[in-house]
């Protein structure tokens, strides 16, 4: 009778989460803020004014099917004592679990029709469970990618290897003089062999681990010398643990035949299933060294995998790492096991960038690398690049994370695990666990606490790595800011426990250095003179238009340095950071006119105050007001804003892409000591407001925007104002 299925449901709701600006693309949407944020991106900025419209949250749920949607109900009507009685499975079949079968992903097409094993003249099973429709289950849902099935038959005779050479630490004669262990993949006709010289298995271990699906004979094993909650030291690193992958062949294969010999036995013995509800099993008339050798009868679609170069590059692809020599109709196709499992002292410097360049596809060199082992809550080996040069899809809206997961030396993904925030998206290589458990899709990792503490210790050993680097490597460090430092600071604006320590890291342009040097917070903030209290930063495009700025001028002459941050994602994350070491962020641009002001203020004269007055009569709804701005030193006029409006370079930002329906108005600031406010106080005095007073006026507003957008409100008329003051000048010569 076919054991109870057991239910597991597993929810996992992630609701209301920060998406950082991501460097790409930049959006913001005037108003109030709702939910979660959404980051822009620092390659297509579109922002729309004010509030940050947050993406619903996103509630992701996965139920399994209830145990009467699997299997059928374990428990029948008994048959009368009149009726004809079927012969039950002898003890025999009870069953445990393939102790190499595995997880996999992917999900492909399966066989349309269910065969009966063709020779059956030895005994015949019926599997441990009721699983025609589970067999089914595994070639229609559980995998979305074919090549997967030879990941799984690779790496269950890569089990197999490794569980001989352990066994055999003990009891030498089991290797005998075969001792070079290795796994060949051959092909012929409309057949597939997958063969290894491991430990082989006997007609029990054949029946329990073939003879019921998802029990893994891994797991029993390492159960079996204390290793499955870590009792033991120095075990092998079996890769097999959930029981399903073996089966995976009934993707591209209509029948599955395994020929083994158990190591250290002389029967060998034939399994045989063609995926229904019983599978064949018989000694082997002939001898079969040790072993085990899965042949593949292939499905009419799955002629492809008989090709050798398609053979090779799927090995390639998925089993590179193998720790045994894998061979593909007689070529040698993996490495010496797995590089970053090797001691640093065995690499060269040429062998590491070699590696990077296979794992990045890139030619540059990388500009740092970090190769480490970590023990304790969670045992992983890592080893990661920081490239030289951006990678092409560094800035792509989706902000993949490329970074290939191993475990056990299995390939499982490169995307989509979460391993890595976007905001360290730039970084390559390769990360082998030895914790993480592996859902029924090896393509996809199961939420749990083990992938949760190696993302937070792989974020934090590489913020140590560059924290370390710029402390030793300065000038080097900034060079690395000047690239990737868009992308880290979108990890400000997420703010998942991190920001401080990227903040800290931080590079900026400010008005206080030279030559293009960057400055850190640090720096800034032991440069601070007496008495002030903020960070001044200024956003915007260009740095030398910005270092221009009129707004900086009343704080260049009270000593305060201001940065100069140039980035998209600059827009966003001073005001969710607040501050740094106590001390708060302080916009130029939305700063009142006192504030930038030096301490002396000014005296103005009735004839300034008449003209601040007029100016506002003429220009009307052109401007919010007119007064005098206590911080101008140098230029005549500026535009200024209140708090809460929106601010310059967002505005601009939106300008050019088209995004800004109506142009927020602003407060012209005209500064009283320079020459042409003070003349036109002076023709206001004499002349009064006249026609020519009121088109100088538009002049002189049109001088603020030239000076704040780049450009006149319209350009056309603005050339001819321009035209006209200076034919009024060669007048009066």
């Amino acid at each position: 009778m076919p054991k109870n299925t057991e239910t597991k449901t597993k929810t996992g709701t992630k609701t209301g989460t920060k998406k950082a600006p991501s460097s790409s693309s930049v959006t913001k949407t005037a108003g109030t803020k709702t939910g979660t944020k959404k980051a822009p991106s620092s390659s297509s900025v579109t922002k729309t004014a004010g509030t940050k419209k947050a993406p619903s949250s996103s509630s992701v749920t996965k139920t399994a099917p209830s145990s009467s949607s699997v299997t059928k109900t374990a428990t029948k009507k008994a048959p009368s004592s009149s009726s004809v009685t079927k012969t039950a499975p002898s003890s025999s079949s009870a069953t445990s679990s393939p102790s190499t079968a595995k997880n996999a992903a992917g999900s492909g097409s399966p066989s349309a029709q269910k065969k009966t094993p063709k020779d059956t003249t030895g005994e015949r099973h019926h599997f441990a469970a009721e699983v025609g429709r589970l067999l089914d289950l595994v070639a229609r849902s559980l995998y979305s990618n074919r090549d997967i099935f030879l990941r799984e038959l690779v790496s269950n005779a890569s089990d197999a290897c490794e569980r001989l050479r352990w066994e055999s630490l003990t009891r030498p004669e089991l290797i005998g003089d075969n001792e070079t262990l290795s796994i060949e993949v051959t092909a012929d006709k409309n057949t597939l062999t997958v063969r290894d010289n491991g430990i082989g298995m006997n007609r029990d271990e054949l029946i329990a681990n073939l003879g019921e699906i998802a029990r893994s004979g891994t797991e029993r094993f390492l159960a079996g010398i204390g290793g499955k909650n870590g009792a033991a030291q120095n075990l092998p690193e079996m890769i097999g643990r959930f029981g399903v992958g073996f089966y995976s062949a009934l993707m591209v294969a209509d029948e599955i035949v395994v020929r083994t010999t158990r190591a250290g036995e002389t029967q060998g013995w034939l399994w045989r299933s063609a995926g229904g509800d019983f599978y064949e099993l018989k000694p082997l008339d002939a001898a079969h060294s040790r072993g085990t050798s899965v042949t593949l009868t292939l499905r009419d679609d799955a002629r492809e995998y008989l090709e050798s170069a398609r053979l090779e590059r799927v090995a390639r692809d998925w089993c590179d790492h193998i720790a045994f020599p894998l061979h593909v109709e007689g070529r040698r196709v993996n490495q010496d096991g797995a590089l970053w499992r090797r001691p640093k002292s065995e690499l060269s410097e040429a062998r590491y960038t070699e590696f990077y360049r296979h794992i990045s596809h890139s030619l540059d060199e990388p500009w740092y690398r970090f190769h480490f082992t970590a023990e304790g809550r969670i045992s992983f080996t890592a080893l990661l690049y920081v490239p030289t040069l951006r990678p092409f899809d560094l800035y792509d809206p989706d902000r993949g994370v490329h970074l290939k997961l191993y475990v056990r030396r299995v390939f499982i993904a490169e995307t989509g695990h979460g391993l890595l925030p976007p905001w360290l998206r730039f970084i390559r290589g390769v990360v082998d666990s030895e914790d993480l458990e592996l859902n029924i899709s090896r393509e996809m990792l199961q939420r749990d606490p083990a992938a949760a503490r190696l993302r937070e210790a792989l974020v934090k050993r590489t913020l140590q790595e560059l924290e370390t680097k710029a402390e030793k490597d300065a000038d080097g460090f900034a060079d690395f800011w000047k690239v990737f430092g868009p992308v880290m600071k979108e990890g400000i604006y997420e703010d998942d426990g991190f920001a401080a320590r990227i903040l800290g890291l931080a590079r900026f342009s400010s008005t206080a250095a030279t030559d293009g040097a960057l400055v850190s917070l640090d720096d800034y903030c032991a440069r601070m003179s007496e008495g002030q209290e903020a960070i001044w930063y200024l956003t915007g495009e260009d740095l030398s238009q910005m270092s221009r700025n009129p707004r900086l001028e009343g704080l260049a002459a009270r000593g305060e340095e201001v940065l100069l941050l140039t980035d998209a994602i600059d827009e966003f994350w001073p005001s969710l950071a607040g501050s740094y070491s106590g001390v708060p962020f302080r916009s130029v641009s939305l700063a009142a006119s006192g504030e930038t002001a030096p301490e002396t203020p000014r005296e103005v004269g009735d004839d300034v105050g008449a003209l601040v007055k007029a100016l506002e009569a003429k220009l009307g709804g052109e401007v919010k007001s007119v007064r005098v701005g206590e911080g101008l030193r140098d230029s005549a006029v500026c535009l200024g804003m209140l708090p809460g409006d929106m601010d310059f370079n967002l505005e601009r930002l939106l300008r050019l892409n088209g995004k800004l329906e109506v142009p927020p108005l602003r407060i012209l600031e005209i500064n009283p000591d320079h020459d042409l406010v003070r003349g036109l106080a002076s023709r206001l005095s004499s002349g009064g407001e006249d026609e020519e007073f009121g088109r100088l006026a538009v002049d002189l507003l049109e001088l603020a925007r030239l000076r704040e957008y780049g450009a006149p409100s319209d350009p056309a008329l603005f050339a001819d104002r321009f035209a006209r003051l200076l034919s009024l000048t060669f007048h009066k010569n």
